[in-house]
């Protein structure tokens, strides 16, 4: 049987539909797209879909990889940036994070609906572990600063990285300034009582316009 013919470079093709296949669990649903619509959307046959990936499992797989590189190559760059202390490393990534929030927020809201349950489980899971890794890191360096005083890091990165896992629920950008300003406070200053920090070093200022 002769192989099938790909005309398209295989990593653009394969790219080409990991994109369709974002798109439309985005706007329907993961457990409400069949694999049929994804070939449908890239203009393919059902046949090159299983040539790529071996079920519409796998594809999400691909999808939370693919919309995590993004987050996670500017938290790299943070984490690598040695003219930053570690307060300035918390309040650069707090800012990328309620930024993500401010412009996209139909997405971030239309992932945590029933429809997109797996999907996002598996992409909070790829972050949340991410992001436990780089809070740890940041804590070691602020103990060695002087900035904080945390005994266990790796535990209290865990600790708090899990509960940014409700920020969605909790930091709405339809709340009246006032109400989100007092949420950010508050959120702020339980990471400064769990790190051992000076009271008000973790700053707001950089953040207020976006609940605005």
């Amino acid at each position: 049987m002769p192989k099938m013919r790909i005309s398209k470079e295989p990593e653009l093709r394969r790219n080409e539909i990991i994109t369709a296949a974002q798109e439309l669990f985005l706007t329907q649903g993961f457990e409400e797209t069949a694999v049929s619509d994804i070939v449908k959307r890239v203009g393919v046959a059902q046949g090159l879909f299983y040539y790529y990936f071996k079920s519409k499992d796998e594809i999400l797989d691909a999808v939370v990889e693919q919309m995590s590189v993004e987050y996670f190559d500017e938290w790299n760059r943070i984490e690598g940036d040695d003219l930053l202390n570690a307060i300035e490393k918390l309040q650069t990534i707090f800012k990328s994070m309620f930024q993500i929030l401010a412009q996209h927020q139909k997405l971030v809201l239309y992932i945590h609906t029933e429809s997109n349950e797996l999907m996002h489980y598996r992409l909070g899971q790829k972050f949340i572990n991410r992001m436990i890794t780089l809070f740890a890191a940041i804590i070691e360096q602020g103990n060695r600063e002087k900035l904080f005083e945390v005994d266990y890091p790796q535990e209290t990165a865990e600790i708090l990285v899990t509960g940014m896992g409700y920020m969605p629920s909790i930091f709405r950008l339809s709340d009246e300034p006032q109400l989100f300003t007092k949420k950010l406070q508050a959120g702020l200053g339980v990471f400064e009582k769990a790190l051992g920090a000076a009271k008000g070093s973790l700053q707001i200022g950089q953040f207020l316009e976006l609940g605005e």
